[in-house]
């Protein structure tokens, strides 16, 4: 008598084949969840292509990130032991997916005109109007029941969360630009309440723009001069070492780490600005002048490196407080 094995599903054939590139992709599962993240992406990018005023990076780089966290090189399976969501494709969702995109789409090109506007200013209306992009993530939601996006924020809950620190802060132009009046005040009088300490004759001239008016130079701080810089610096840099080490952080401890980082990064450029200052009416300020750009990346990378040095330890919950494990005695 003779056999023939059946032919598998197209589906559960494409999984076997990505399996055995990727041992990551063998739970179906987690093909599901990276296949809806997949078609998330494509579908931010094709709306921002198809309207222009929905262009938003938050988003997107949002879901690129937690993309990363799941397809990320590891020596355990981190997700081993955690309850499964068990998704399933509904065709019914996918089709609502599609719609609502296409929904988001017809709807930016018709308010265009408001959504332009709005982006081009800083204040609070025009913010909350601007916010209204990041409605682009809301068909992601109709890919699978609401039981079980509820299950997969129990079991995922630490990537999700990640991901939506990215969201929030990725782009903080908007922020910076939104409360500059005032943090260009602060800036300005705390640059010169520090440089005058070592400049004699340093005066503050206060204005949207304040300058600090020294014997030999004159610094002015524009918007250039908040800090932003350094603040994407270490969002990328601080990412890579997510994307690294996520399965050995301790998640809260270095959810305080990247909050603390930011400040550091904004407090670290009060202080490059005070060295431009000094530095510029002490030694010489044609070099400040000629250098101060490319010197400010190196010096918040100097930033970055120290800060990460000082903290990598406690966010792996290796500092003073870790318990060490007590030596095992020789049994008699």
């Amino acid at each position: 008598m003779a056999f023939r094995r059946r032919p598998l599903p197209l589906p559960q054939a494409v999984g076997y084949l990505l399996a055995m590139r990727w041992p990551i992709l063998a739970d179906p599962e987690r093909r599901f969840l990276l296949a809806a993240v997949s078609a998330s992406l494509a579908a931010i990018s094709l709306d921002n292509w198809m309207a222009p005023a929905l262009h938003n990076r938050s988003p997107f780089w949002a879901l690129a990130f937690l993309l990363a966290l799941f397809l990320r090189r590891r020596t355990e399976d981190d997700f081993a032991g955690r309850t499964a969501v068990g998704l399933k494709w509904s065709w019914t969702g996918v089709a609502l997916f599609v719609l609502l995109h296409a929904a988001l789409i017809a709807a930016a090109r018709g308010a265009s005109t408001m959504l332009v506007i709005a982006a081009g200013q800083s204040t609070v209306s025009s913010g909350a109007i601007a916010s209204l992009k990041l409605l682009v993530l809301l068909p992601t939601l109709a890919l699978f029941p609401p039981s079980a996006w509820k299950r997969l924020a129990q079991k995922y809950r630490a990537e999700l969360v990640a991901s939506a620190f990215v969201l929030i802060t990725w782009n903080p132009f908007r922020i910076f630009e939104t409360v500059w009046p005032w943090y260009s005040e602060w800036l300005g009088r705390f640059v010169y309440g520090l440089s005058g300490l070592f400049v004699v004759g340093l005066r503050y001239v206060p204005g949207a723009a304040p300058t600090l008016a020294g014997p030999d130079l004159d610094v002015s701080i524009l918007f250039g001069c908040s800090g932003l810089n350094g603040v994407k610096l270490f969002q990328v840099l601080f990412g890579v070492v997510l994307l690294v080490d996520w399965d050995r952080l301790k998640k809260m401890r270095t959810l305080a780490v990247y909050l603390a980082g930011i400040a550091a990064m904004i407090f670290a450029n009060a202080l490059r600005i005070t060295l431009l200052v000094v530095l510029g009416n002490s030694i010489s300020p044609e070099i400040v002048a000629r250098f101060h750009v490319n010197a400010g990346w190196v010096f918040f990378l100097v930033v970055f490196l120290g800060f990460l040095a000082i903290a990598y330890r406690g966010m792996l919950g290796q500092g003073r407080d870790a318990v060490e494990p007590m030596p095992l005695r020789p049994a008699i």
